[in-house]
């Protein structure tokens, strides 16, 4: 992750110097510019995708705990819970 936020840093440093070099002292010319709105789109669309896959990953193992909990919940009521002959007042032999 900090590779994509220093390649998108690098970018957003650089690309005001490419555009003086080529609009203010014409020394370079389009493809500079070009090139630095690559490297920020290129490493934006990597970040993105990074955050999706975090988001999916927290979201997966969320959806695991609650599932883990609601076995251990209905296994825990199941022990405790009364046999229903008990609770009509019929004896269990």
């Amino acid at each position: 992750f900090v590779f994509f936020i220093s390649g998108m840093l690098f970018g957003v440093a650089m690309f005001p110097s490419m555009r003086a070099v080529w609009l203010t002292r014409n020394a370079g010319n389009s493809n500079y510019l070009y090139n630095m709105t690559l490297v920020i789109n290129v490493f934006g669309g990597l970040m993105l995708s990074e955050w999706v896959r975090g988001a999916m990953r927290l979201r997966r193992r969320t959806s695991s705990i609650a599932y883990c909990r609601e076995v251990v919940l209905s296994a825990v009521e199941d022990v405790f819970r009364k046999p229903k002959t008990e609770e009509k007042g019929e004896e269990v032999s």
